[in-house]
C-alpha cells in the first residue's frame, strides 16, 4: 500500500507500486486515485494484482466490481458500506421510535428473533 499519491502525485505512486512488486508484494494498493484516468493509468503501468478501495463519497470514483475488473483491478474492498447501511438503519429506527413511540411500522425492515441463527457460530 502506498498513500503517496496525495502528496507526490500519481507518477510517484506508480513508481512505488512497481518497486513493491519488484521486491515481492503480492498485491499493490495505490490509495485514493481521484479520477478514472488515474485508475486506468495505475492499471496500465503496474503489472501486478491491484486492489481498489471503494468508499461511498470518498476521493476515488465509486465504480462497480465489474467496471474495476475490466479496468484491470483484481480485488476490491467496500470497507464502510455495511457500516454506513447499518448506521442509516439505526438512525431511521431511532427517529421512528422518537416520533411514534414504537417501531411497529419498521417491522418488515428488521430481522427478528427467528431470523437469527443463535446456534451457528459462523
Amino acid at each position: 500500500r502506498t498513500d503517496s499519491l496525495a502528496q507526490f502525485g500519481v507518477e510517484e505512486a506508480i513508481e512505488r507500486g512497481k518497486e513493491y512488486k519488484r521486491i515481492g508484494a503480492d498485491v499493490i494498493f495505490i490509495e485514493a486515485p481521484k479520477t478514472i484516468d488515474e485508475m486506468e493509468l495505475i492499471s496500465k503501468e503496474i503489472k501486478a494484482p491491484l486492489l481498489a478501495n471503494m468508499i461511498e463519497e470518498g476521493i476515488t470514483p465509486n465504480l462497480t466490481a465489474d467496471q474495476l475488473r475490466k479496468m484491470g483491478f483484481r480485488m476490491v474492498v467496500f470497507p464502510l458500506s455495511a457500516l454506513y447501511s447499518a448506521t442509516f438503519a439505526i438512525k431511521q429506527t431511532l427517529q421512528t421510535l422518537k416520533k411514534t413511540g414504537t417501531t411497529k411500522e419498521l417491522k418488515n425492515k428488521m430481522m427478528n428473533m427467528t431470523d437469527i441463527d443463535w446456534k451457528n457460530n459462523d
